[in-house]
């Protein structure tokens, strides 16, 4: 009971200090999405955009959105894959020029023409590096990977699954290059 007490007080008194370093950014990417074998799905542009709230100059949350439309290898029909992820941000240098880290969950649909939709829970990690051209603009390179679990089913001609295969581990990777505003 003391611990909790102590850690509201602690929060209340540090609360100031805090939200006078807070800063938002909003920004659009564009880089490639990059596919395991696993999934017959080409590389392909991705585009999107992102959200952040900066605490202090080294800790922040990041939501973003990322789409690409990637081709499936053996059948040649376009496959929409979008994914929605909130991730945790430490910057590993406070400076100009800002190396940092990302971690988090999410969640992808995968809305193909040629075979029923689905939609997975998405882990993510990635890193990047961040550089302050203006007072109020960066650009932005990173890297991710996007982990989700799926199994796979064979439909017969009448639409029924007849053989469910079991759940695996995937695995898509994004990098890209953004321009974000920050205020």
């Amino acid at each position: 009971m003391f611990g909790i007490a102590l850690g509201i007080v602690g929060a209340l008194v540090g609360a100031p200090a805090l939200a006078r370093e807070r800063t938002f950014t909003a920004g659009p990417m564009v880089g490639a999405r990059l596919f395991e074998d696993d999934l017959d799905l080409g590389s392909e542009i991705s585009f999107g955009g992102r959200l952040g709230m900066n605490f202090d100059d080294r800790w922040g949350v990041v939501f973003d959105f990322l789409a690409a439309h990637p081709i499936r290898e053996t059948t040649q029909r376009e496959v929409v894959i979008d994914v929605l992820r909130a991730l945790a941000r430490a910057n590993i240098l406070t400076g100009r020029a800002r190396p940092y880290i990302v971690a988090g969950i999410g969640g992808g649909m995968f809305l193909f023409n040629d075979a029923p939709d689905s939609a997975h829970g998405i882990m993510t990690v990635g890193a990047g590096f961040e550089y302050r051209t203006a007072s109020r603009i960066l650009v932005t390179a990173e890297g991710s990977l996007d982990a989700f679990r799926a199994g796979e089913v064979v439909y017969a001609p009448t639409g029924q699954g007849f053989e469910v295969e079991p759940v695996s581990t995937h695995t898509m990777g994004n990098v890209g290059l953004g321009v974000i505003v920050e205020f």
